[in-house]
């Protein structure tokens, strides 16, 4: 270990071996000329390295620019040898800071998520997978910042060969992989999935699994159930439980749409908690509202357009009761107006999960679906209000929609055609069959 040590490689002198792993040796850099100038050089354990491949891998990541990110100064070849020069964060990792078995205060889980989650939303934007998040690669820097470290090293690995990839041919570290991605077809949700499971780890002083070699922690990953993490710690709210479990799905399309939304998922969870409540406050009591008191005052504020108060009496009413479904799905509509979507299908959710024949749960969060244009799932949705209400013009006609908007105009027609049979006077189902018709004619 540390066997170049004092060794140049490119403009750098190597003076101290910061840390050592399956893919790489880092070490402190010494600028040769610039004696003051500090780089973190990661030397990649490849053999039969292909340059052009990882040249275009390399440039890939040098265009990410952000103030949470690790910036990629330069790279190179030097005798067989690739390496990376990369910005020295000189805090350690959050690995450190919380050894294993360290269990993360909440309020601490959800600033490390609005420092990083924008990061890795940067550079999912620009089409560029991490591959690798995990706690080790979550880096702090000179003012105390964090930062998200070796983008795409999984990636410019594969520009070679290591003992790990001979053996399963896919790169990352197992405890944090999702089951895509040990198909060998991740995707940005792999990240947020590998996110989720360090978020996990946090709450819980352990990821979900951690016995067993690769196949097996593999075969856990893709078909086990995740221990739910309040059966680790019980003190867990049930909101923060049901955001991490989301983004923990097998099926990535039942993930967070984004690892932006994953975090706002967790800031709404984590702000719920800190909602104050009157039995602590040495006040004069008034008589307690009930929970459908504290609905029909929601209402009001909604149809007066004051959605933020809607939104404050409907979760006072869930308080009183998290069981009750109809305030879920009132919550969820005034985050619709106010375009929260995401906030919008997490109560939808929790209001199915209450009562899974809701119609109006099903067709609202269709329309949540529709806005983000995710059609399929829309139309999933409202397919699910039609079979509990077959009688259901709206859900023919918002379906109907859907069908428009991928251009299967032929569905549209017939869903329009049962909205009409059902409401003669729809007019939007009037309006839109015409279109769909005449696109249909043009074709």
């Amino acid at each position: 270990m540390g066997e170049r040590l004092g060794r140049q490689i490119g403009n750098y002198r190597l003076v101290k071996l910061l840390g050592k792993g399956g893919f790489a040796e880092v070490y402190l850099g010494q600028h040769v000329r610039l004696t003051s100038k500090q780089a973190a050089i990661k030397i990649l354990h490849l053999i039969d390295v292909d340059a052009r491949k990882f040249q275009e891998e390399a440039e890939t990541t040098e265009k990410l620019v952000h103030p949470h990110i690790v910036r990629l100064l330069d790279f190179d070849i030097e005798q067989g040898t690739p390496f990376l020069v990369l910005d020295y964060a000189p805090g350690g990792s959050l690995c450190t800071r919380h050894p294993k078995g360290s269990v993360v205060p909440f309020a601490t889980i959800e600033a490390y998520l609005k420092e990083l989650a924008p990061a890795l939303q940067y550079a999912h934007d620009k089409h560029i997978l991490h591959r690798d998040i995990k706690p080790d690669n979550m880096l702090i820097g000179r003012q105390g910042e964090l930062l998200l470290s070796d983008f795409g090293i999984a990636v410019l690995s594969q520009t070679g060969r290591t003992s790990m990839e001979a053996s399963y041919g896919i790169g990352g570290t197992p405890y944090y992989m999702a089951p895509e991605a040990y198909r060998g077809k991740p995707e940005k949700s792999s990240d947020q999935y590998a996110f989720a499971v360090v978020v996990y780890e946090w709450l819980c002083g352990s990821v979900p699994f951690s016995e067993g070699n690769f196949i097996q922690l593999g075969y856990q990953h893709v078909y086990e159930p995740v221990p739910p993490p309040r059966q680790r710690v019980s003190t867990i709210p049930p909101e923060v439980e049901q955001v991490v479990l989301k983004a923990l799905a097998k099926d990535l399309q039942q993930r967070f749409k984004s690892v932006q939304a994953f975090a706002q998922a967790f800031t709404a969870a984590f702000e719920r908690l800190l909602a104050p409540t009157t039995p602590a406050q040495h006040v004069p009591i008034v008589p307690a509202k009930t929970k459908q008191q504290w609905l029909d005052e929601g209402n009001a504020y909604y149809d007066a357009g004051q959605y933020d108060k809607a939104i404050a009496d409907y979760t006072r009413a869930l308080q009183l009761d998290p069981e009750f479904a109809w305030a879920y799905i009132e919550r969820g509509n005034a985050y619709g107006e106010l375009q929260q979507y995401d906030k919008a299908i997490a109560d939808y959710d929790q209001a199915l999960t209450l009562d899974p024949k809701d119609t109006r749960a099903y067709r609202n969060r269709g329309n949540a679906y529709y806005v983000l244009q995710q059609y399929d799932k829309a139309i999933a949705d409202y397919g699910q209000a039609l079979t509990l209400d077959p009688e259901s013009a709206l859900a023919y006609s918002m379906r109907g929609d859907a069908y428009y908007a991928l251009q299967q105009y032929g569905k549209a027609i017939q869903d329009y055609d049962q909205a009409l049979e059902l409401d003669p006077g729809h007019a939007n189902a009037q309006k839109m069959r015409q279109k769909a018709y005449q696109l249909l004619r043009g074709k």
